[in-house]
């Protein structure tokens, strides 16, 4: 495929039959096209219940996707060991959370000073 110019405002789409003879032209604005859609965002995320080392997380979904195709939630924490942050990581109870309507997890196996 081609990238369309930068100045260019519509696409036009030639069509033939079997025998390579034109049948058909069709004109579509870029604007038409290429106009993304944007994802709807969490809107609250609350911690519903703590405990030594787990937490109990639930966040409201944006339900207008766009555009957009849902791949997953990604819940991620790091420790505050006193001195520094750790790297974010993914906690256990909270991964592979691939359906939009699951709206919550428990985070497990945590240390203290988790965010």
């Amino acid at each position: 495929g081609t990238t369309p110019a930068e100045s260019a405002t519509h696409l036009l789409v030639a069509t033939a039959n079997s025998a390579g003879e034109f049948d058909q032209l069709v004109s579509a604005e870029f604007t038409n096209l290429f106009e993304p859609g944007r994802a709807a965002t969490v809107s609250s995320v609350e911690v519903i219940e703590r405990a030594q080392t787990s937490m109990a997380l639930a966040w409201t979904a944006g339900y207008e996707l766009g555009d957009c195709s849902f791949l997953s939630w990604d819940v991620e924490g790091r420790y505050d060991d006193g001195d520094s942050l750790s790297e974010w990581f993914h906690p256990d109870g909270c991964t592979d959370l691939t359906d939009h309507d699951t709206t919550g997890c428990t985070a497990s196996n945590l240390m203290s000073f988790t965010y």
